[in-house]
């Protein structure tokens, strides 16, 4: 189950969602006030930032890495993937194994790695990774009052 954000007003989603997290203050040179600011909008989005920090760091370390379990298993399944210009579904772990280093590509792993977590974006939808929206994680409610959740890679563009 997708966590649920039925407190938020429409008025007040469609004026968040118009915004990237980087532009609710004045723009600042302060890596600092842009952390403060991401961790405001996750918080307001998922009711916690701090799994959605851990996460990207986590998946940031597995990807550079090369620890191809780690990140597979960081993955929801199945997940559609858009592999030049084709959506190719993953049923599992080992089905997005054999093609990892295909979907993994240099290119990839470079816009993983160069995310810089105060410049993220966020939206009901998910957490996005890259400029174009080359991946996407979001949270799972793991307990009925969604007080603990399981955040996956749910989209992968290339």
């Amino acid at each position: 189950m997708q966590i649920s954000f039925s407190r938020l007003s429409h008025f007040g989603l469609v004026a968040v969602l118009s915004l990237p997290i980087s532009s609710w203050a004045q723009p600042t040179s302060s890596a600092t006030d842009n952390t403060h600011e991401v961790n405001q909008r996750l918080d307001f989005l998922y009711g916690q930032h701090q799994p959605y920090q851990k996460f990207l760091k986590d998946f940031q370390t597995a990807t550079y890495e090369h620890h191809k379990n780690q990140v597979v298993a960081m993955i929801n399944y199945p997940i559609k993937i858009n592999l030049n210009g084709k959506k190719v579904t993953f049923k599992s772990r080992q089905d997005l194994l054999k093609r990892y280093d295909e979907i993994f590509d240099p290119m990839l792993v470079k816009t993983i790695q160069e995310q810089k977590y105060e410049n993220l974006f966020a939206n009901t939808r998910g957490v996005m990774i890259g400029e174009s929206g080359e991946l996407w994680f979001s949270g799972f409610c793991v307990d009925k009052d969604c007080k603990k959740v399981d955040i996956k890679v749910i989209a992968i563009n290339k």
